[in-house]
């Protein structure tokens, strides 16, 4: 699962990039708010996507010795 994000994040963010900037105005179409709103969409978006691939891969092992990680002794102890 984590594998396949990643390279479907690696794949996407630089397509999406690249439309973006051919999709941005230039000569007589330039409209530079436009493109500086479209170069925010693709920071914003590249933030989210790669949030939520490292969201991903923290909780892809739930049971480990991490942080944020279940623990299943605790639940064991205190249910039984």
């Amino acid at each position: 699962y984590v594998h396949f994000i990643c390279l479907l994040t690696a794949m996407y963010l630089p397509l999406f990039a690249i439309g973006q900037g051919i999709n941005a105005g230039t000569g007589d179409d330039a409209h530079w708010v436009v493109d500086v709103v479209a170069g925010l969409v693709v920071v914003l978006q590249s933030i989210f996507v790669i949030g939520l691939r490292i969201l991903g891969q923290k909780v892809s092992d739930p049971y480990g010795d991490d942080l944020v990680d279940l623990s299943v002794m605790f639940y064991v102890q205190f249910t039984w």
